[in-house]
């Protein structure tokens, strides 16, 4: 496949795409006091990219679900109980913003 390569960190998200395209998704605005833990964060980014990629959308909208999710599960202190529906992790990115990201 090689299509992209994409990195997550705390801050957000970066997809190189095979043409050389560059992606930057912060992550969602969510305040310590939201966080319950971050096991499984980034098996919830990559499981949102996968799934929005799966789907046919575009690179920059499969990391915005990828960081949605990410941030779903931080409800959470085990690996998947935070973890939402496609829309519900969404509609937290809606509800929260998105930080910024330094490219």
């Amino acid at each position: 496949m090689r299509e992209c390569v994409v990195i997550h960190f705390p801050e957000g998200a970066f997809a190189l795409s095979r043409n050389g395209e560059k992606f930057w998704q912060g992550s969602v605005a969510l305040s310590s006091a939201q966080i319950a833990g971050a096991t499984g964060a980034g098996d919830a980014f990559c499981a949102g990219v996968l799934l929005a990629l799966h789907d046919e959308t575009s690179l920059q909208d499969a990391l915005k679900l990828g960081v949605c999710a990410a941030a779903s599960s931080l409800s959470q202190s085990t690996a998947s109980l935070g973890v939402m529906s496609k829309n519900e992790c969404l509609q937290l990115g809606e509800a929260f913003g998105f930080s910024e990201v330094a490219e």
